[in-house]
């Protein structure tokens, strides 16, 4: 109980630092997105994982999150995030899976029609680059206003999909002759990521 607590009072933290500095224009080294790094590697830690898991094996209505933060393959969605989300959470699972699938290059290729420049993602690992991809994709999916809920079947559909994509991905490089080894906490020029080591760049300023 003290755990859950814990990470409630954590994430209202994060959410109330991140709707402060989303007025702020122009941020040249946004707060949020550091503080959104600091919460998910306290999400990483064993024991919040183990918590993490015992709350969706206990039946609270809770389901794997498969993808995102916690996926063990490093951002490539070739393993299952033991991290929980509510049912209501999956399409946004699936939409982190999909970015998941991006190779490097195409993932590069992702954040310049985003408006982020080379010179800015190079200093980001490749968690931090889905990162940020995904945090452009929901504030220009917000501005769009917000998308019909799914019902109960629907959503079920849409885990069985989340699933299955994460299986398929993992067969295939378990079974993969030349897999593409690398090592995701790096960055394009070797330093160690862009959120503990380096300013993050700022977001793009949404078009008026």
């Amino acid at each position: 109980e003290n755990i859950t607590a814990y990470d409630k009072a954590l994430r209202k933290a994060v959410e109330e630092l991140e709707a402060l500095e989303a007025r702020r224009e122009g941020l040249a080294n946004p707060l949020a997105r550091r503080a959104r790094w600091v919460m998910e590697q306290l999400q990483l830690t064993p024991w919040h994982l183990a918590h993490q898991y015992a709350a969706v094996d206990e039946g609270r209505r809770l389901v794997f999150a498969v993808s995102g933060p916690g996926d063990p393959s490093g951002g490539r969605g070739e393993g299952v995030s033991f991290l929980n989300v509510l049912a209501g959470g999956i399409p946004d699972c699936l939409d982190v899976m999909e970015l998941q699938r991006l190779s490097s290059s195409a993932l590069r290729q992702e954040l310049l029609k985003a408006g982020v420049s080379g010179a800015q993602s190079r200093h980001l690992a490749r968690p931090e680059k889905l990162a940020l991809l995904r945090e452009l994709q929901l504030r220009q999916r917000g501005s769009k206003g917000s998308t019909d809920k799914l019902s109960y079947f629907e959503l079920k559909k849409c885990y069985d999909r989340l699933i299955q994509g994460a299986f398929e991905r993992e067969l295939e490089a378990l079974g993969s002759q030349d897999p593409a080894i690398s090592d995701s906490s790096g960055t394009e020029d070797g330093g160690a990521g862009a959120a503990a080591a380096a300013p993050a760049p700022a977001a793009p300023a949404a078009a008026r």
